[in-house]
């Protein structure tokens, strides 16, 4: 899901982990 969330919603994923992007 986190993959996902992160094509989906980079800034919101980026929170998530911390620093992605």
């Amino acid at each position: 899901d986190l993959f996902l969330d992160k094509v989906h919603s980079p800034v919101h994923t980026s929170v998530l982990l911390g620093s992605e992007d």
